[in-house]
């Protein structure tokens, strides 16, 4: 242990720092186990664990985004970055017993409060969740997000020349994931009336699966609220592919902080920052986001909104270069970017979403299926409706009549609101739903889908799950 950390100077920043120590232990002291108590003590027994195991997580993240800031800030000022280099201990040691003591710190300080609460109440809170939860599985993923998080920050610490590209550079990087998830979610909702028949939640799927899929391996804050929610609400979702993404891509970060400050000059502490991975990428993926925005709208607002993201486009160049300076390259990468943007837009239109959104959801892990039939102007789920439903064991041919229904009923859709609404809610096994409504023809639709309501009204179909309410 000694080969890769220096007791003597670990010792020291316990002795020097314990000021930060005791800040941070009773910051965590205040927000976690006082707070749990007293909502504790006011009633809120299953609120106040939850609350406790999401404040840790919350805690965790925040020192392990600031404790690094503030200990590799030496590496700013050209000075102390001298002093530093300087010392009787080798830039290897030196990196590992700093970056043992952020660890130290900021476990000790969440994971003590954690536990001091969980050992007081562990009899009365929450019966909900089992001794493996709250000693286990919520205290590992709190260390997981406490580990990984700051092996991330220290590598943008090591990598960024000056404070402010620090703050700057790791804003970005935590906000760009979810600048793109709004982008094509909002794109998605805005141009889906384009390519589909009806009115529903199509994309709800898609934002449960594909879009929550791209944020568990973009934001690490993401997947570890995720899996705590999940956690709570007992409701198991395997998360072990991303878990495994973020712990090779800490690993790795941290690899090549190390390597890079073993290699740092001193010379370029105060200096802009200019590795890839942090203007470049935040601009470039800001600046696309925003794009996916504007092309949301329509009219002249499209052609105002892209005017105002050029110019932040502009301004987050000269801010990252410390000096204003307009050439062709910078607006040429713009235009790239306005031409990608537009062409994954027309695409995605053209193909009906890449032929993810479907008029017919998929048919795999349904619980249930509703059909039903009102006016206008009735209520979705009102009294005098034809509704059948089918919920139960072993029907999957059920379903598949269902779905051979809905498909051949896409040839007679309207636009008329004047004509009967069909609504098609197919509920899953996971808690959600795919929900699909289209107007036809009241004498199209009583003779293509009186057929299938007529079927279904039989007792035998009744005592295999299905209930129907048909005049």
């Amino acid at each position: 242990m000694n080969k890769i950390i220096d007791r003597n100077y670990l010792n020291y920043l316990f002795k020097s720092k314990k000021s930060i120590l005791i800040l941070l232990f009773m910051i965590s002291f205040v927000c976690i186990p006082f707070i749990g108590v007293l909502l504790h003590s006011s009633g809120s027994d299953d609120f106040s664990i939850m609350y406790v195991i999401v404040m840790s997580n919350i805690i965790g993240i925040l020192f392990s985004i600031g404790l690094p800031i503030y200990l590799f800030e030496m590496l700013y000022h050209k000075t102390s970055c001298d002093l530093y280099f300087s010392l009787p201990i080798k830039r290897e040691k030196l990196f590992c017993t700093i970056s043992l003591y952020n660890l130290i710190v900021v476990i000790s300080c969440v994971l003590v409060n954690y536990f001091l609460y969980i050992g007081l109440f562990s009899n009365s809170i929450h019966p909900g969740l089992s001794w493996v939860v709250r000693y286990v599985y919520s205290p590992s993923i709190i260390l997981f997000s406490i580990i990984c998080m700051q092996m991330l920050v220290t590598f943008i610490c090591i990598r960024s020349n000056n404070i402010l590209d620090t703050l700057f550079i790791l804003g970005g990087h935590l906000l760009a994931p979810f600048i793109i998830y709004a982008a094509v979610n909002t794109f998605l909702w805005t141009q889906i009336e384009r390519f589909v028949l009806g009115t529903g939640n199509y994309i709800s799927m898609l934002v449960d699966s594909l879009f929550v899929d791209f944020l568990e391996y973009t934001s690490l804050p993401f997947v570890s609220f995720s899996i705590i929610k999940d956690i709570l609400s007992n409701h198991y979702v395997y998360h072990g592919t991303s878990y495994i993404f973020w712990i090779i891509l800490s690993i790795g970060a941290w690899y090549l902080s190390y390597r890079y400050f073993t290699k740092r000059k001193a010379e370029a502490s105060g200096k802009r920052t200019d590795f890839v991975l942090g203007y470049p990428y935040i601009i470039v993926v800001v600046t696309l986001g925003l794009i996916f925005l504007a092309l949301s709208l329509s009219g002249t607002t499209v052609v105002v909104c892209l005017t105002v993201i050029f110019m932040l486009y502009l301004f987050m160049i000269f801010f990252s270069k410390r000096r204003i300076a307009l050439n062709f390259k910078m607006i040429g990468l713009f235009a790239v970017l306005l031409v990608i943007s537009y062409s994954i837009g027309y695409a995605c239109v053209q193909t009906r979403g890449f032929h993810m959104i479907k008029e017919v959801p998929d048919m795999q892990n349904l619980e249930s299926v509703r059909v039903q039939i009102n006016k206008y102007d009735e209520p979705l789920y009102g009294k005098d409706v034809y509704a059948i439903e089918i919920k139960g064991d072993d029907l999957d041919e059920l379903f598949k009549d269902t779905a051979n229904v809905h498909e051949k009923l896409l040839s007679y859709t309207s636009n008329s609101y004047e004509n009967l609404q069909i609504a098609f809610i197919y509920y899953y096994e996971n808690g959600t739903y795919s929900e699909r409504r289209y107007y036809v023809d009241e004498s199209l639709l009583k003779s293509f889908v009186g057929d299938y309501f007529k079927k279904y009204a039989d007792h035998k179909y009744q005592k295999k799950g299905v209930s129907v309410n048909y005049k």
